[in-house]
């Protein structure tokens, strides 16, 4: 009997915790979010490449879907970019409480890109949204910066969460998330050269040659410990509790990271009361949208079948 079956909650909540000490260490280092990601990526797609390599579950994909799977992976290292760099302007509380509002943002996705109707308690949790964001953003104006960056991440991951449903059911999520990564590192890679940096000086400078101890152990636990082996295990994990239970869970990713920030860094990621309140409500209206959606399928499907 291994570790899964016998202590699956702990394993899972574990798992969690790792992701979120992801914005713990984007403050820790130096580096720049978009040399951060890059070697995040390539680290984390050299070992899930071994991992895959070693795995039963594989699949013969079509070119087209490879490159359905690498542009959603695109959005995930711009969502990681706008990520950091909100942390590093603003703090790890403010970008984690914006992060929070995902689920509302998918709610406003959804029906766009694939026409489906506007559920009403999707409405009101999203009235209520705004209402705790006015108390959650009354915050100092030389965090503006962190606000935009943290909205404009929390947007890609809604964005790239409702794209990846699409494709991540009918193949392999080993397959899925290798050629995600690919996406993402190239797309970071063509980021750097072109945007980024103006010279190939720069970019071996900034990549190589600034590197310091403490960063090489950042981008290795980011690439290794946080990305690959969290994925690694949370995969195994889906064999013990429900999917359900682990996307409910996730929700305390924004809470183990806000306090961990708070452990760690102290003042710098110290925010008022109001704050503190309004993102617990926030976080608490997160679970309540999940727990509809659980309870929502059946209740219509009884509906359908007394119809008929």
């Amino acid at each position: 009997m291994n570790l899964y079956s016998k202590h699956p909650y702990f394993v899972m909540h574990f798992i969690i915790l790792l992701w979120g000490f992801t914005a713990v260490l984007a403050k820790f280092t130096q580096l720049d979010a978009v040399v951060l990601v890059l070697w995040r990526m390539g680290i984390a797609l050299v070992c899930l490449y071994v991992f895959s390599f070693f795995s039963v579950r594989t699949k013969k994909l079509s070119l087209a879907t490879k490159l359905k799977m690498m542009g959603v992976g695109s959005l995930i290292a711009l969502h990681w970019i706008f990520f950091f760099h909100a942390i590093k302007v603003s703090n790890i509380s403010l970008t984690l409480a914006i992060i929070t509002s995902g689920g509302f943002m998918v709610s406003i996705i959804e029906p766009i890109l694939f026409g489906r109707k506007v559920r009403k308690y999707e409405i009101i949790l999203g009235v209520l949204s705004v209402l705790l964001f006015i108390g959650i953003l009354d915050v100092r104006m030389s965090l503006k910066g962190g606000i935009i960056s943290a909205f404009i991440a929390t947007f890609l991951s809604s964005l790239f969460s409702v794209l990846n449903g699409k494709i991540a059911g009918r193949h392999p999520t080993n397959n899925t998330v290798l050629y995600e990564m690919l996406g993402g590192f190239i797309f970071t890679a063509l980021y750097m050269v072109f945007f980024h940096a103006s010279s190939y000086a720069e970019i071996v400078q900034l990549c190589w040659l600034d590197l310091k101890t403490e960063d090489v152990v950042v981008i290795l636990m980011l690439g290794v410990v946080c990305t690959a082996f969290a994925f690694s295990v949370s995969v195994s994990l889906l064999r013990y509790v429900t999917p359900y239970t682990m996307v409910l869970a996730a929700n305390l990713e924004p809470v183990y990271s806000i306090f961990l920030g708070y452990i760690i860094f102290g003042a710098s990621e110290e925010m008022s009361w109001t704050f503190y309140f309004c993102t617990s409500l926030l976080i608490g209206i997160v679970f309540v949208e999940n727990l509809i959606k659980k309870n929502k399928l059946p209740f219509w499907k009884r509906r359908l079948e007394n119809r008929r």
